[in-house]
């Protein structure tokens, strides 16, 4: 074989997993590690224990495609990491979701309202979904909530992020919001 054919031999055996071992998956799951950081990511014991238990049954699952370019700790947390990532996504999903239908149900009795109010909430419908497509689920919860009177640090514990994030995210949210509503009405 020539000498560049056996690189070429020698980086495809890089390249493809070395798998992990019986005694690496058993450390890693008595890892001190792993637990502290679950408690990190998710705030909540029984979040936390539930992000624990997924990310081990996915490193024992996906054990066979780890390629050894890191520790098994390494992939163990970036494993962990991407599930917080995942969980927290769904959540600010469900979150909108739930957000939505609460304020679906703030359209009070059309037999209460004379007809200009009933036009004026019929508007303020129609302005939400206009942004509901324009905006992220996590920027619509935010300026929902916000626009209700929940605080920052309601909203923060509320959806998962944090206060500062908050903040940053219903500035960009009303930002964005405000050019969505101009070209609509230019249009």
């Amino acid at each position: 074989m020539s000498e560049s054919r056996q690189e070429l031999a020698a980086d495809d055996d890089q390249d493809s997993p070395r798998g992990l071992s019986e005694e690496e998956l058993a450390e890693l799951s008595v890892d001190p590690l792993l637990p502290a950081l679950a408690m990190k990511e998710m705030r909540d014991p029984d979040e936390a224990a539930d992000l624990l238990q997924d990310t081990l049954s996915r490193v024992v699952k996906y054990g066979s495609s780890f390629r050894g370019d890191s520790t098994p700790r390494t992939w163990a947390v970036s494993t962990m990491r991407n599930v917080a990532n995942t969980r927290r996504m769904h959540r600010a999903r469900d979150q909108f979701v739930e957000d939505i239908d609460e304020h679906t149900n703030w359209i009070p009795d059309h037999r209460t309202l004379n007809e200009d109010q009933i036009i004026g909430k019929l508007d303020a419908v129609r302005e939400v979904s206009k942004l509901s497509g324009a905006l992220s689920p996590i920027m619509l919860s935010v300026l929902l909530l916000f626009s209700e009177g929940y605080k920052h640090n309601e909203i923060a514990e509320r959806i998962g992020i944090t206060v500062t994030n908050s903040k940053v995210t219903l500035h960009r949210a009303r930002k964005l919001a405000r050019q969505v509503l101009d070209a609509k009405d230019e249009s």
